[in-house]
């Protein structure tokens, strides 16, 4: 007697980002940062730089909810666009160290 429900199927994304496209299976109940650890595995993108959007709509939830927590259903077009990083050396107006003469 075998169990189907053992194995949970995974989902299929297709994922978009600047001109590339790659399909990436994904069980469910991993989490938005296990898709974005994938995502980065295939685009070099870190999973900090990465905003997403599920089938048009942006994907503003939390890293540590699971796909079907995050209602993102098998077969969904993700597109990922690059975000600024955090990081800022200097500010835009900022004089270095060598203008103001110190």
């Amino acid at each position: 007697m075998s169990s189907k429900r053992q194995k949970s199927k995974a989902y299929k994304l297709d994922v978009k980002y600047e001109a590339k496209k790659a399909s990436i299976s994904i069980p469910p109940d991993h989490s938005i940062h296990q898709l974005k650890a994938m995502i980065h595995s295939q685009f070099n993108l870190k999973p900090e730089e990465q905003s997403l959007i599920c089938n048009g709509k942006p994907l503003c939830t939390s890293d540590n909810i699971t796909l079907k927590q995050a209602k993102i259903p098998n077969g969904s077009k993700i597109t990922v666009n690059r975000i600024a990083s955090s990081v800022s050396t200097t500010p835009p107006n900022a004089k270095s160290a060598v203008e103001v003469g110190v």
